[in-house]
């Protein structure tokens, strides 16, 4: 399927035969391995959601294609990103086959490791989607909730900051100021 179509998130594959073996090919123009990005940065918060978001995208449309998600290989050597696009793309080798929810696991227990740990919100974000896909079980679902949940706390965080000044500031601002004369506009 992935070698007459695009698969949005996935790399396009072409199958070779060299001395009657087929050889598998992916195309990676443009793109770097996710382990060699973050050997040289470490994850922010807007890097850890579109990575997240790109991995749910790309998992939809493996059930879309009726492509079977055990043949994904979710280890970061395999995993390419492009940067300027802020897309990942991974890797499906019919060859391969691994039980999902194990190598999800490890896949998000690797993000915690490259984490900007001076990014708060990256590192709640990152944990609390870990968390829930150590105790429920992993699945996009769980990760697409997740990421909701945390982005509604952040506007509300937001919202709340811009519209409540606390009475302390306020009278600390007045206490401050000296009277100034107004001069009309004539």
């Amino acid at each position: 399927m992935l070698s007459e179509a695009s698969v949005e998130g996935f790399l396009l594959l072409k199958v070779r035969y060299f001395n009657g073996k087929a050889e598998f090919c992916y195309d990676i123009s443009a793109k770097q391995k996710m382990s060699d990005w973050f050997k040289a940065k470490k994850l922010n918060n807007t890097e850890l959601r579109n990575i997240l978001l790109n991995f749910c995208e790309a998992l939809d449309s493996a059930e879309d294609y009726m492509l079977d998600v055990s043949h994904i290989i979710l280890n970061p050597d395999y995993i390419f990103l492009d940067m300027d696009k802020c897309s990942v793309f991974l890797c499906y080798c019919p060859l391969y086959k691994e039980d999902i929810i194990r190598t999800g696991q490890e896949f998000l227990q690797y993000l915690l490791e490259v984490l900007d740990y001076n990014d708060k919100p990256a590192v709640e974000m990152g944990y609390e989607v870990f968390r829930l896909c150590m105790k429920n079980g992993f699945g996009i679902d769980i990760i697409k909730n997740s990421l909701a949940d945390k982005q509604a706390e952040i506007v509300e965080e937001t919202e709340t900051w811009n519209s409540v000044v606390p009475v302390s500031v306020m009278k600390e601002e007045v206490e401050d100021e000296y009277e100034k004369p107004i001069i009309p506009y004539l």
